[in-house]
C-alpha cells in the first residue's frame, strides 16, 4: 500500500453501510477520520467504525457508530502517541491493514513441502 495523506476512500463495514472516510498512513500504520474531521476506529465485535476518544495516548471506541452524530468528547483530528503508533506497527502479525480486512482474508495456501 502506498502512503495516503488524507485521501477520501469508501470502506465497507460488516454490519453497516459503506462509509466515506479520510485515511492517513501506510502499510505499517493508518488512522481514519470522518469527512468532518472526527477520528474513528473500527470495532470488529460490532462490525462498524465508531467515533474515537483518546485514552493513555491510544484511540478507544466511543461505542457510537460513525454514521451517527458525534458524541460529546469525540476527538477532532486525533493522533495516537508516537509510542502507541510504533507498538501497533511492530505488533506480531501486523501488516498495517485494517483489522476488518484481515478478518475476511483467506489464509495463504499451504505448500506441499511444509
Amino acid at each position: 500500500m502506498a502512503a495516503l495523506f488524507g485521501e477520501q476512500v469508501t470502506l465497507g463495514q460488516e454490519n453497516g453501510p459503506e462509509i466515506e472516510l479520510l485515511v492517513w498512513g501506510d502499510e505499517h500504520y493508518a488512522r481514519y477520520e470522518t469527512p468532518d474531521g472526527y477520528s474513528v476506529v473500527y470495532e470488529p465485535d460490532a462490525g462498524l467504525f465508531m467515533y474515537a476518544y483518546i485514552e493513555d495516548g491510544a484511540f478507544a471506541s466511543s461505542g457510537i457508530p460513525a454514521t451517527a452524530d458525534p458524541p460529546e468528547g469525540a476527538v477532532l483530528h486525533g493522533v495516537e502517541s508516537p509510542e502507541v503508533r510504533l507498538a501497533r506497527a511492530q505488533a506480531p502479525g501486523h501488516t498495517g491493514r485494517d483489522e476488518a480486512e484481515r478478518e475476511t482474508e483467506e489464509p495463504p495456501p499451504r505448500s506441499e513441502e511444509q
